[in-house]
């Protein structure tokens, strides 16, 4: 186990935060040879709250990365089609584009996961919604409206 001073750990940290920020996951960043075990980079989360509000932050900023692919995805209509050959009557080829259902579910189910992780990473894209209220009492009041 290798031992960083303070000034490595936050150079570290700085571009692990960053590598997630753009779309990254974390057990491909920790498997760099030059970076820190996961369970390293826990420890250091755990010991240091603001490490840990800048990781959080990049998850969330993960989270729009993975929507704006959602959107890409599920606006490319290109790749729902297949080309098929086929010869007419007179022996000539043509070739044909058809609707695939197939490949029309995996694009849903990309796009379905890519929203689940969203949803996980950040509150805003979720299906549910919670607001907390305290009154001037000091009475809470939780509301939750589940999509």
């Amino acid at each position: 186990m290798a031992i960083y001073s303070k000034e490595e750990r936050q150079k570290l940290l700085d571009k692990i935060c960053s590598y997630i920020a753009e779309g990254g996951y974390l057990m491909d960043v920790c498997k760099k040879k030059d970076m820190p075990s996961r369970a390293m980079l826990y420890n250091w989360l755990k010991k240091d709250l603001e490490a840990m509000e800048a990781f959080r932050l990049a998850q969330q900023f993960r989270a729009t990365v993975a929507i704006d692919a959602v959107q890409k995805l599920a606006d490319d209509k290109e790749h729902d089609y297949i080309e098929v050959e086929f010869y007419d009557g007179n022996g000539e080829k043509h070739i044909e584009k058809q609707w695939s259902p197939v490949r029309l579910n995996q694009r849903r189910f990309q796009v379905d996961t890519m929203k689940w992780e969203a949803g996980k990473l950040c509150k805003i894209y979720g299906d549910k919604l919670t607001n907390e209220i305290v009154t001037p009492e000091g009475v809470e009041v939780k509301i939750t409206i589940d999509d």
